[in-house]
């Protein structure tokens, strides 16, 4: 694929309201040696305000719910979770760039999809070997949490980059 053979660095920052769970400020810079990326969010009322350009294009601003599910950022924030509270529940999502097939271009998709918890079920990362809730996303994302308190994220799965837990206190 165009992304195996490319160096690729991001660096993304996230805030969340601690009550709520909700969304307060998300910013990513995704560089490789052929493209830049990036985004931010501002508040607006009760909404965010995501503000996204490529090195070629400045993208329409695009308003959404802090509480929905953003591309890449919900695995981290459902570390705040009970998973024993719930199975299956549908979400809103956001893709932050990605083909649009309707209008023939990329861009932020706003999606109904659904979360689906199960567990426990054993999973092995550099870290060690833990018990987990497996959480998976209707985008083909899934994430394991630690299945005691705190649910510590133990392995990121996105279809393009994955993330696991290297050491464990």
């Amino acid at each position: 694929s165009f992304f195996s053979s490319a160096d690729f660095k991001s660096r993304l920052t996230v805030e969340w309201d601690t009550e709520q769970l909700a969304l307060s400020n998300l910013s990513q810079e995704n560089v490789t040696d052929f493209y830049t990326t990036s985004w931010k969010t501002e508040k607006a009322g009760n909404d965010l305000i995501l503000y996204a350009q490529s090195q070629d294009t400045k993208y329409e601003p695009f308003s959404f719910s802090p509480t929905t599910l953003v591309q890449e950022e919900w695995a981290w924030r459902m570390m705040g979770l009970s998973f024993a509270d719930f199975k299956n529940m549908p979400v809103e999502y956001l893709s932050l760039m990605t083909w649009r097939e309707e209008t023939q271009d990329y861009g932020q998709l706003l999606k109904n999809e659904r979360i689906l918890v199960t567990g426990p079920e054993n999973i092995q990362v550099p870290a060690g070997e833990f018990q987990a809730w497996k959480v998976s996303l209707g985008v083909g994302e899934t994430a394991w949490y630690a299945f005691e308190e705190p649910h510590i994220l133990l392995k990121f799965e996105s279809g393009m980059v994955d993330y696991l837990l290297m050491e464990a206190d």
